[in-house]
């Protein structure tokens, strides 16, 4: 998709959002190679993210809390893998946090900006954003569309603009279309009718949002949320709005992966050592800074796998398929799949198979 961005046709070789892509076009001059691009750009993205971090916490914490919040962060093995890996959400936590320094900070305008990057790299900060909105809104008793809505919709606008491919168009909302998607057995498509009832989709994301907390508290130093929710209640200040999506994700979502929690994991550990800042005695507050390094430390142990599993397990045989048709692809080819594997590695176009009913999607 990327590349495509710069021959100047961008509505070919994927249907994601344009910031990852964007990003990655940039640093394809100096990688030479696309997938290195990829894992440089999420590399400084968690750089970035790990000091943006620590600059946040400071605004509500002292020096030492705010660099173990920091050195939880980095060498949570989720994150470390993510930060390697060609995938958004390194890029999207770099922006989230970079718009929540900001706003701390009153910089408003470029709090808009960064989180209208966010937003055009990964579909969820819209939340994020809207409700970083209403907060300055209600802070100054005023709505001032300059401060932040225009900054805002000046870079989201990219991401409406921008020509999806396999017929996708411009969309105001992202993935709106797939509201409710989960709840829907896709086996059951051709007999029945694909929209699940609000019935339905409400039973879906109550199922769904324990498996999510499931997997921040295996990913987040498991007594970290526990105290995080301590520290929310303790301490209400706009970061905990970041935590939004966790409550909206899972209509748009078939199943629970662990890297749709991520975004997560920096403010959940943040908020863990407000907790931690909150104790009534000096003698507490170290008992509890030592329990939460040591638990993290320890789910670091139980996650290290992680650190160890190749990322394109299981998919193989795509790529050695892809590397068979290579020689017999033309220019312009276009291979339609449900990952971009087979596509990638043989040099085609790739067009996404949306999940649906059999005559839509030959359509």
């Amino acid at each position: 998709q990327a590349v495509r961005i710069l021959s100047g046709h961008p509505g070919a070789g994927g249907a994601f959002p344009p910031g990852y892509p964007l990003a990655i076009a940039a640093a394809i001059g100096f990688a030479n190679d696309g997938v290195r691009a990829a894992q440089a750009v999420s590399l400084a993205a968690s750089l970035v993210s790990a000091v943006t971090l620590y600059l946040l916490a400071r605004t509500v914490l002292s020096r030492v809390p705010s660099l173990l919040c920091a050195l939880v962060f980095t060498t949570t093995p989720l994150i470390v893998r993510l930060s390697m890996s060609t995938m958004s959400e390194s890029l999207y936590i770099a922006w989230l946090l970079l718009g929540l320094l900001a706003y701390s900070r009153g910089h408003r305008t470029r709090s808009a900006l960064a989180l209208g990057a966010a937003a055009i790299t990964r579909p969820e900060a819209l939340a994020v954003a809207i409700a970083v909105i209403v907060h300055d809104a209600v802070r100054e008793r005023r709505f001032q569309p300059s401060a932040m809505t225009v900054p805002f919709l000046c870079v989201y606008l990219l991401a409406v603009l921008y020509p999806l491919g396999a017929g996708g168009g411009p969309a105001l909302i992202p993935k709106l279309g797939q509201f409710g998607q989960g709840a829907v057995d896709w086996r059951s498509l051709e007999g029945g009718d694909p929209h699940a009832g609000a019935g339905t989709i409400l039973l879906h994301h109550l199922s769904r949002l324990p498996g999510d907390l499931a997997l921040l508290f295996r990913h987040c130093a498991g007594l970290a949320l526990i105290a995080a929710i301590v520290g929310v209640v303790r301490h209400r200040g706009f970061i905990a709005l970041a935590l939004l999506p966790l409550l909206i994700t899972p209509a748009f979502t078939l199943r629970p992966e662990a890297r749709f929690v991520a975004p997560y994991i920096p403010v959940v550990v943040l908020y863990g050592f407000i907790a931690v800042t909150r104790l009534p005695s000096s003698r507490s507050r170290r008992a509890l800074t030592v329990t939460l390094v040591a638990a993290a430390a320890l789910g670091g142990w139980f996650n290290r796998a992680l650190l160890t599993t190749p990322e394109s397990a299981g998919f193989e045989p795509a790529r050695s398929a892809g590397l068979e048709l290579r020689d017999r692809i033309r220019d312009g080819s276009t291979i339609a799949d449900r990952k971009p594997f087979l596509a990638f590695y043989a040099g085609a176009d790739y067009v996404e198979i949306p999940p649906g009913r059999y005559d839509a999607t030959l359509d």
